[in-house]
């Protein structure tokens, strides 16, 4: 503990980060990978059942007349599956009528239905019906050498990942914090030497233009004010000696105001550390955010493409669905990610917070427990909101996550809705600055509450009350992002012993709630013979969208940058329909790139790509109005739709 204290401050921040993220990674893995097993063993019980269910009927007809070989011929069909090791037939008194046996084992005790996992197994029985009377009872024995190379597959996985986790981390932390903690360490050693040698000569070296440029200057104005105050001092000691007492006074006070200003130099340079330090963290979420949606696309895109060249009956199709599956759970912990860090694109719609309080209802039952009970006081002809359902759904799920742990013992959850107009000039609480009408979302509990302290801190990323190992402090950090990005405000009112309430407003909107319309499922997408101009600089992702068009039949010219593009329009000398380009590039932003081929090409369609709101389309993570975009990862079918989508309406018009 000792040698971790005196390491510099970047590489503890390095260290932190590297931490933080192998334990996020491990609780996320350990999360799926309990909810996969489980979802097996329940699938595994189920086909289990589904085939003693068959097994019985077939031996009706045995055990109704007592032909034991007939019910033997039935269970030796088993030999075709081989996960069953073993098969009984009871007679419904309890006494074994026929038997199958591949691994040798005793026949169990008869039971009437239900089943257990054992060592190496999973054991069911089943009771056999016949007109309305118990004809018999099946038992079937199946082993789980399936279930345990999934998990040893599932630990590969993460061990790998892990490892190019740690690797990414401390490359880019170390970087990262290098660039931003030099200068404050360098103010900070000149703080020491004019401390310790009380040498107000000392200046600090010049920064830039940033904050830490500026304090620095500000540092270097007040070491001359203290020197030029010596100065006069000593002057006015030398010359006004009779006048002890007076200057005593005087310097006292001047000794006062420089301690006061030495303790506000202080509280800046902490806040700033700290500022920093949250800048670096959203900025690291967002970049890994950005990264890993081009991987996903190709991921998702390849992985879909793989899966079209395979039979309905083809045994590698396993694969391919376990590979979106996986690509799903890592597009979820991207979002997670950029809700952090407030780049999450939004899809916003006019919602009824009432509707989806009450859809919500049985999956919080299920989170918090049988020992709280969930109430709701739902505001009758309560205003709508203009939010992204999903992201509000995520808050509500997160402080009920925080709400069930801070009640260990039981108590209440309640979720409460209203109105609420804000008046102008009214300040404190959450209540904006303007005047208007807001929707409430209430949040509260009856748990162990938090103090002073505790509450002033709880929206921090990496924060947290909760034990080692039992929590991250990202869920809070995600709520506070989420609801500022979706123009809103949030405020805590919590008390030791006395629970905690979290009060969220949205601004109310007009107009109708908009239905949700899943897409219907799929026919076939039309292609085209357009030609395309493809910008993307990340090679995988432009791989795949050049084979999905050109399997489509279009004509695809590539660029992977915005400064090549304009040389491949300049060069090529035919129509170019669309534009199909990145936003995010290095050189220029994919909104730069349309504005200078616009004027050498009217009439040229764009349609943007990305799953990172940043500018150029996005504003405040809400894709500009009449902007053609499709987020990142996208599939191989969504893209050639939207592409035929962007053309037509071009030809429509």
């Amino acid at each position: 503990m000792l040698r971790l204290r005196q390491l510099p401050f970047r590489h503890k921040v390095t260290l932190a980060l590297a931490l933080i993220s192998v334990l996020a990674l491990l609780l996320a893995s350990g999360a799926f990978m309990t909810y996969d097993v489980l979802s097996f063993r329940a699938r595994m019980v189920d086909d289990l059942s589904t085939l003693a269910e068959i097994i019985g009927n077939n031996s009706t007809a045995a055990l109704a007349f007592n032909d034991p070989q007939a019910a033997a011929l039935v269970l030796g069909a088993l030999q075709a599956k081989p996960n069953i090791v073993a098969a009984y037939l009871y007679t419904p008194d309890g006494r074994q009528f026929a038997s199958y046996r591949g691994d040798g084992a005793a026949a169990p005790p008869a039971e009437r239905s239900g089943y257990r996992f054992e060592p190496g197994a999973l054991l069911l029985f089943r009771t056999t019906m016949l007109k309305g009377d118990p004809a018999g009872i099946v038992c079937l024995r199946s082993d789980l050498g399936e279930l345990r190379a999934r998990i040893e597959r599932y630990a590969s996985a993460v061990g790998l990942v892990l490892l190019v986790c740690i690797v990414v981390v401390l490359a880019l932390s170390s970087r990262l914090q290098t660039v931003l903690t030099r200068p404050i360490v360098e103010l900070a050693e000149t703080a020491r030497i004019v401390s310790q040698n009380r040498d107000y000569s000392v200046r600090a070296l010049a920064g830039g233009a940033d904050e830490v440029g500026a304090l620095t200057r500000a540092f270097n104005d007040m070491l001359a004010q203290i020197q030029e105050r010596d100065a006069a001092l000593q002057m006015a000691h030398d010359l006004l000696e009779a006048r002890v007492d007076e200057r005593t006074v005087q310097l006292r006070a001047e000794i006062a105001e420089r301690r006061q200003a030495e303790e506000a130099l202080r509280q800046s340079e902490e806040q700033l550390r700290q500022s920093q330090k949250m800048e670096a963290v959203g900025r690291l979420a967002g970049g890994i955010a950005h990264d890993f949606n081009n991987l996903l696309t190709g991921i998702t895109g390849y992985g879909q493409l793989l899966g079209q060249q395979l039979g309905p009956d083809s045994p590698h199709r396993r694969y391919v669905e376990e590979i979106r599956k996986a690509s799903d759970r890592a597009t979820a912990l991207t979002r997670q990610l950029l809700a952090f860090s407030r780049k999450q694109l939004l899809e916003p719609k006019t919602i009824d917070l009432n509707n989806l309080v009450l859809n919500m209802n049985a999956m919080l039952r299920r989170v918090i427990g049988e020992d709280i009970q969930l109430g709701s006081s739902l505001h009758p002809g309560l205003g709508v909101v203009k939010a992204d359902p999903g992201q509000i759904e995520q808050v509500i799920l997160n402080l009920s996550v925080n709400a069930r742990d801070a009640m260990p013992q039981g108590g209440r959850l309640t979720i409460r809705t209203a109105n609420v107009i804000a008046r102008a000039g009214e300040s404190g609480g959450c209540v904006p600055d303007e005047a208007g009408p807001l929707v409430l979302l209430e949040v509260s509990d009856t748990g162990c509450g938090m103090d002073t302290e505790t509450r002033s801190r709880i929206f921090e990323p990496f924060f947290t009350t909760k034990a080692k190992g039992k929590g991250t402090g990202l869920g809070l950090s995600m709520v506070y992002g989420i609801v500022k990005q979706s123009g809103g405000q949030i405020e805590v009112r919590s008390t030791p012993g006395q629970g905690a309430s979290f009060s969220i407003l949205l601004p109310r909107v007009e107009g109708a709630v908009e239905p949700d319309q899943p897409r219907p499922a799929s026919a076939k997408v039309a292609g085209g013979s357009e030609t395309i101009l493809l910008v993307e600089d990340e090679s995988m992702v432009r791989a795949l969208a050049r084979d999905v068009l050109k399997m489509n039949g279009y004509r695809v010219i590539e660029a992977a940058h915005g400064l090549e593009a304009l040389a491949i329009s300049q060069k090529h000398r035919g129509t170019i329909h669309l534009m199909l380009t990145d936003v995010v590039m290095p050189h220029m932003n994919g909104r730069e790139l349309h504005e200078k081929l616009a004027p050498l090409r009217p009439g040229l369609r764009v349609l943007y790509m990305s799953g990172y709101a940043e500018a150029g389309i996005v504003h405040d993570g809400v894709i500009d109005p009449g902007t053609s975009f499709i987020p990142k990862p996208f599939t191989p079918e969504s893209l050639a739709a939207k592409v035929r989508e962007v053309l037509d309406a071009a030809a429509r018009n």
